[in-house]
């Protein structure tokens, strides 16, 4: 947070950190006003699109900073739902790692996995374009955490999965948020997909590609460890994850595979 509030974007001031029975809470300031969640449905569309032009100057000025490595901003950890089967990726990764990982689930497919890579992948024309260095995302920027204050204005709130990320990211969260389809109606929802597309930009073969990564690794997270010939490529990689979300159990993951 501290660095998104030198960007000049508004955040909730933090007054202290307590810790007790090992957890850690954050006491901040009180924004008066309430979430877009709540608001949506009253504002109109030129409101709309001025709250929208307001969200496209703080991602901008985050933007403008980069990383060529991906990561939380403390810990280089990446925590992203778009890298997460069993292993996600390690630490510090740079771009080839993180396409790599987006490489193997788009060719992936359990049906022929003995086959791995598939000489037809049906999806592999998804995979998003090399990106040079990462910028700062907030990556949750679901309209729980945007409020809307007494005057008008927008701050952005939890601030726990921000890092190092592809641009992207945060258009395919903000676009696969899916309270709003059963509450907002027709025009809220038309509403909310051109404040996206004014606040973030619009990536949608991204947000095809990502999809599909979460839903292959959702449904068969340990892929990456059970596909012939991937020993020399991938092992490496997918160890040093395990080393560090799994350290317990690595040394038995380990000698499975190799027996």
């Amino acid at each position: 947070m501290a660095l998104a509030e030198s960007l000049g974007i508004r955040v909730p001031a933090i007054r202290r950190v307590v810790q007790h029975d090992r957890k850690h809470y954050v006491v901040m300031d009180w924004i008066h006003g309430v979430t877009l969640d709540e608001a949506w449905t009253k504002i109109g569309w030129l409101s709309t699109v001025s709250l929208a032009f307001q969200l496209r100057t703080f991602v901008k000025a985050m933007r403008s900073r980069t990383s060529p490595t991906a990561g939380a901003l403390a810990t280089g950890r990446c925590h992203s739902i778009w890298m997460d089967d069993l292993f996600g990726v390690p630490p510090h990764s740079t771009p080839e790692i993180v396409n790599s990982y987006f490489t193997f689930w788009l060719q992936y497919s359990r049906s022929h996995w003995r086959t791995y890579p598939n000489p037809d992948p049906p999806h592999l024309h998804l995979l998003p374009a090399l990106v040079r260095n990462f910028v700062f995302i907030h990556q949750d920027l679901a309209p729980r955490n945007i409020i809307l204050d007494n005057n008008g204005k927008l701050w952005l709130i939890d601030w726990q999965f921000s890092g190092w990320y592809p641009a992207y990211f945060e258009y395919v969260g903000m676009m696969t948020f899916r309270s709003f389809r059963t509450v907002w109606g027709l025009m809220g929802r038309i509403r909310w997909h051109l404040f996206c597309w004014i606040g973030v930009g619009i990536y949608r073969k991204e947000r095809r590609a990502m999809e599909l990564v979460q839903m292959k690794a959702n449904s068969d997270s340990v892929g990456r460890i059970v596909i012939p010939g991937l020993w020399n490529n991938c092992v490496g990689t997918v160890f040093n994850a395990v080393m560090i979300h799994h350290s317990e159990s690595a040394s038995f993951v380990k000698e499975g595979v190799q027996s």
